[in-house]
């Protein structure tokens, strides 16, 4: 591209030197590149004897070939490969503020990427306008052998200027990638960020369930728990958001570093005093929650790891029923963001009590709608979103025949035939899990089982299957067994099931791989980071 004149102030310089040095799922590596080009491309003449200007852009150009070409992650090693050999008072200046200009929420990066694409474009147009003066002056004198001949040289001309502008487009090539594309390290890197790491990975309280996952919930999927009626869809989706907080506050990372991560649990069922009693029997006692005191209350959710986390929130967010719609969740997560909040979850209970941002001819357009904009709420902020949706009445009749006959994992036989008009809800959800509550025979012992009827991606884990216990106490509260040796989870409720060694199934030495805890051991507590390996491994 041919040299370009553009317009540019010290505050603008800030912004971009905060947008390089941020981390955000927004700021991609193409975003930078066209940044670093539009540098590289401006005429800065008329800056010459304007140091505020200058030693920004020479700033800047550092801070982006240092990540882009010499491929520093270091923040730390960044700025030091930044400055000057001399002391200088503006870089120490730009050194001292940079929290602050990195301080920029999702709308304003989509700003600054965006003003930078249209700088470039506008470098486009006036790099290729002499040729096409040039064009249009031989069109109107006739300067051409054939009709043939004008054409081609208009349609080269467009052709051009298309494929430039195409190059400098990050909206258009977002989620696109060519295998031929001369760029396609950058994509792939970009594709490591999201993906490699296990930062941004959920996990829960369950061996078991995390085994299934593969390793835990992902960022930009959608997951639905499927049930029968009062079948534990509700309090499941609460205890990911409680897990969430419990078992992840050490080592989730959150993509703006100056945010607090918080599970967003919306309920448009339970009110908040309803789910806030459900999860203090969860974490903490059977009993009912008006038998304590308000210092008994906080001191055992406290010691649960969940309450008063400094580094993780759980927010509780009741609406009433088919009151908002997934528009308004988007809202949510922005307002949090504004206060300072990450979502790093967001958990909807349920999909058939939230409207969708369409209008829908029927309850399965609707259903459909839903799902479609709580994937694209996943991807647009790169978190793993669960929610739940009842099973058909075929389903119910098939659960209680086979209860009638004294059949064990019943929830074995429950899977995608049975979602009735969730048919529509299996389109874009990436993972289906039925939920069925059944007792085990022998003695009495209460059981969810988990049922991996669908994934959209493959896990790593071929367990499908399994039930994990209640505890005898607190028929309520889970088992979770993420710091034993052995999970307490079950692939079977059958006599001749229970005596599998889940060893064998799962593979011992992966397991503790997977969740390499350091100096580990049962009843441990809760608050060191887990060290997780990256997903492959």
């Amino acid at each position: 591209m041919d040299e370009i004149t553009v317009r540019w102030n010290a505050s603008t310089l800030n912004k971009l030197i905060g947008l390089t040095f941020k981390t955000n799922y927004n700021i991609t590596i193409a975003n930078l590149r066209n940044l670093q080009r539009l540098l590289d491309c401006s005429n800065f003449t008329q800056y010459q004897t304007k140091g505020v200007i200058i030693k920004r852009v020479r700033f800047l150009k550092k801070a982006l070939r240092a990540k882009l070409d010499e491929q520093l992650e270091d923040e730390d090693i960044i700025i030091d490969y930044c400055r000057p050999d001399t002391p200088d008072p503006i870089t120490d200046e730009i050194i001292n503020n940079l929290q602050k200009y990195k301080q920029l929420n999702n709308r304003e990066i989509e700003y600054l990427n965006n003003m930078v694409e249209d700088r470039l474009q506008f470098g486009v147009v006036q790099s290729k306008i002499t040729a096409l003066k040039d064009i249009i002056a031989k069109v109107e004198d006739g300067d051409y052998q054939t009709y043939a001949q004008a054409n081609i040289m208009v349609m080269k001309w467009i052709d051009d200027f298309v494929s430039t502008s195409r190059e400098i487009s990050t909206k258009t090539s977002r989620n696109e990638i060519r295998f031929g594309d001369e760029r396609i390290k950058d994509k792939i890197r970009d594709v490591l960020s999201r993906l490699g790491s296990t930062s941004s990975i959920i996990i829960t309280g369950m061996q078991m369930f995390n085994e299934m996952l593969s390793p835990g919930l992902r960022p930009e999927k959608l997951y639905v728990l499927m049930g029968l009626p009062g079948g534990f869809k509700s309090a499941m989706l609460l205890k990911l958001a409680l897990d969430c907080v419990k078992y992840n506050c050490k080592s989730y990372r959150p993509k703006d570093p100056s945010c607090k991560p918080a599970a967003l649990y919306v309920t448009l069922e339970n009110t908040n005093e309803e789910s806030f009693a459900r999860a203090y029997n969860m974490l903490c006692t059977a009993d009912d929650i008006e038998n304590h005191t308000v210092d008994e209350i906080y001191d055992s959710m406290k010691e649960s790891g969940v309450l008063a986390n400094k580094d993780m929130d759980c927010i509780m967010l009741y609406r009433p029923n088919m009151s908002i719609s997934t528009r308004d969740l988007r809202a949510y997560i922005e307002d949090y963001k504004s206060q300072g909040i990450e979502i790093c979850l967001l958990i909807v209970d349920y999909i058939g009590r939230i409207h969708s941002d369409q209008r829908a001819a029927n309850e399965k357009e609707e259903l459909k709608n839903v799902t479609n904009e709580l994937k694209s709420i996943a991807v647009d902020y790169f978190i793993p979103v669960a929610t739940a949706h009842q099973g058909n009445r075929n389903g119910l009749a098939v659960a209680n025949a086979a209860k009638r006959e004294g059949k064990s994992d019943i929830g074995k036989m429950l899977d995608s035939e049975y979602t009735g008009s969730a048919i529509e809800v299996l389109q874009n959800a990436d993972m289906q899990l039925f939920l069925y509550l059944e007792r085990r025979v022998s003695d009495g012992r209460l059981f969810l089982s988990f049922n991996r009827s669908k994934e959209r991606y493959r896990p790593q884990s071929k367990l499908s299957y399994f039930c994990q216990p209640f505890d005898a106490d607190n028929e309520i509260k889970l088992i979770d067994d993420i710091f034993d040796e052995k999970p307490a989870g079950i692939v079977g409720l059958s006599s001749d099931m229970e005596q599998i060694d889940t060893d064998l199934l799962l593979g011992q030495k992966n397991r503790h791989d997977r969740y390499n805890f350091p100096n580990r051991t049962k009843g441990s507590k809760t608050d060191d980071a887990f060290d997780l390996k990256p997903l492959g491994t």
